[in-house]
């Protein structure tokens, strides 16, 4: 088996791992074969050399980054909805709801955390700046004009978008050396999963926080309407 064979088996392995993890804190698999096997082929890896640990290939998950605003033109401050809208107690908590926003109501925006509750995987094929073939980088949120935080060897990294963004895409069943990514230097294997929850006064005296849901890999969208959001429109 090649290396790049190797280390590919290895990203999407702990990819399934993260998902399982505790909130804040990466846990290797149960049972001495499973957790020898990864440290095998951590040993195995080129990341060896400078002590690699689960940590370096993904951060914990959800990823949280804090007073996110997360596209060009995006702006907090007074906001209109054309949608119906639950405002939660607690960000990241779905369970008690404050009240619903009808169209038509608005709300004072002031802040917004961006929760990556599954990190999109990206694998490199061919050379590109500093990225070699094999390398793994794992998509964080998107900051506007074609580019996307990424965590990669253990530090978060702001880069312009190089692998292909198609929401089509079954990336259950993606081929890396399919010719269709010839024109590209990397291939997303995995999508992410992206929660932008921001915090909103509503109603006068209602503070609470509302959940966002990013639908597209190649930027940000939501599918509720919130006037007042871009400062572009």
């Amino acid at each position: 088996m090649s290396d790049f064979t190797t280390k590919l088996l290895l990203v999407l392995a702990l990819a399934l791992l993260a998902s399982s993890c505790a909130r804040k804190k990466a846990i290797p698999p149960s049972g001495d074969t499973a957790t020898s096997s990864i440290q095998d082929t951590l040993k195995a890896t080129p990341d060896s050399s400078h002590q690699a640990t689960i940590r370096d290939y993904f951060p914990p998950v959800p990823y949280i980054q804090k007073n996110t605003c997360p596209f060009e033109g995006c702006q907090f401050g007074l906001w209109t909805t054309n949608s119906p809208l639950k405002v939660y107690s607690r960000e990241g908590d779905t369970t008690t709801i404050l009240c619903t926003l009808t169209p038509g109501d608005s709300l004072i925006a002031l802040t917004g955390n961006i929760h990556m509750e599954r990190l999109g995987i990206v694998i490199v094929t061919k050379p590109h700046e500093q990225f070699s073939p094999g390398d793994t980088l794992y998509t964080l949120s998107y900051t506007g004009e074609g580019y996307n935080d990424v965590w990669y060897r253990g530090q978060e990294l702001n880069i312009e978008i190089f692998w292909p963004t198609d929401n089509e895409t079954d990336f259950s069943t993606v081929n890396i050396n399919d010719p269709r990514w010839d024109q590209f230097s990397a291939v997303m294997v995995a999508p992410p999963l992206m929660i932008w929850w921001v915090q909103v006064t509503c109603r006068g005296h209602i503070n609470g926080w509302i959940r966002l849901l990013n639908t597209t890999l190649a930027g940000f969208r939501i599918e509720e309407e919130l006037h007042g959001l871009d400062a572009l429109d």
